[in-house]
């Protein structure tokens, strides 16, 4: 189990196969949630997943590298925005927005 620091969003790994995490659902945690803070919860998970795999990073690593830059409040605070766009422009902003605070 991987607990990610952003917001206390707990994913549970699907086995040694290297799917991506997924939602722990025991315990009604996702049912307690809002359906809004659940879209965002997949949505960042998305984007942890998919800069992961275009990275060849492990999911650590772009946990680590989106909060050291501020990513996953970004990704938060514009989630009714981005989540309309193309995974390709997801990626490019992201790497931009890393970009220009580095």
């Amino acid at each position: 189990m991987v607990l990610y620091p952003y917001k206390c969003i707990i994913f549970a790994h699907n086995g040694g196969d290297g799917n991506a995490p997924s939602p722990i659902r025991s315990g009604n945690l996702l049912n307690l949630m809002s359906k809004n803070t659940r879209d965002i919860a997949y949505f960042i998970s998305f984007c942890i997943e998919q800069y992961k795999h275009a990275k060849q990073m492990t999911g650590s690593e772009v946990v680590d590298l989106f909060t050291q830059y501020g990513v996953l409040d970004y990704l938060n605070e514009h989630f009714e925005v981005l989540h309309t766009q193309s995974r390709q422009w997801l990626l490019e902003d992201i790497d931009e927005f890393i970009r220009i605070r580095k």
